[in-house]
């Protein structure tokens, strides 16, 4: 039998994929968890998937994933909100982030931002390369796009301190991303990131987010990974 892991930052995200796929003995398992906004750890959906809420940003996400046997899980689905640089990207929909960065770890040499695996230090992953593979399985139907992780959010696309998105050809941001990828690059068999965008990164944007079109899109294209898995 197959075991499945999903990892989240957050319940919020996956507020549909419980509402459409839990069952109603399930759901009353599960309330204690699932009526607790902050919750953070890993917990049994049913036999053969376990999710893992990670809490939201790097420190929380390797936290959570280094305790678990990540080798033992046939399968580990990263899914959550990011927040698109391109206005070709539409509000809802799900993308496959095939690589991922920490965009903002790093220190100024001589005026210019150098990513902290392309310094003398010790680095776990790829010497002076900033990008983790965030997915070593793909879906048909589901355009693939390069991100970044932030420790801050950008907000807006001037005053940003670390990595640059239009020279390294990146999509999107999120907070916790890039840490998915490094740790399941170690760890994990099979793996894939399918994000959802919820929000365009603008500043004062608030009112553009749509939280509830992306959790339905994300939930539909998390059944379908899940699915995908099981034949």
């Amino acid at each position: 039998m197959f075991k499945n892991l999903i990892v989240c930052a957050t319940l919020f995200e996956l507020t549909s994929f419980f509402e459409q796929n839990l069952t109603p003995s399930e759901r009353n398992v599960l309330a204690p968890i699932l009526h607790s906004p902050r919750y953070t750890g890993v917990f049994n959906i049913r036999e053969e998937l376990d999710c893992c809420i990670t809490g939201v940003g790097v420190p929380s996400c390797l936290i959570n994933l280094t305790r678990l046997p990540l080798h033992s899980y046939d399968f580990v689905l990263g899914v959550g909100f990011v927040g698109s640089y391109r206005n070709r990207l539409q509000i809802g929909e799900v993308i496959q982030i095939t690589e991922d960065a920490f965009a903002d770890l790093g220190m100024v040499q001589e005026g210019a931002f150098v990513p902290l695996n392309a310094t003398t230090f010790p680095v776990e992953g790829k010497e002076n390369e900033p990008f983790y593979t965030a997915s070593n399985l793909f879906m048909e139907n589901y355009r693939m796009c390069r991100a970044f992780t932030r420790n801050m959010p950008t907000g807006e696309l001037s005053n940003v301190v670390g990595l640059d998105w239009l020279d390294a050809h990146v999509e999107v941001e999120s907070m916790e991303g890039a840490a998915f990828a490094m740790t399941c690059g170690l760890y994990a068999q099979d793996y894939l990131s399918l994000r959802v965008v919820s929000n365009y990164v603008r500043p004062r944007a608030e009112s553009q987010w749509n939280a509830e079109l992306a959790q339905e899109h994300l939930a539909s294209a998390m059944c379908e990974a899940l699915r995908a898995r099981r034949q």
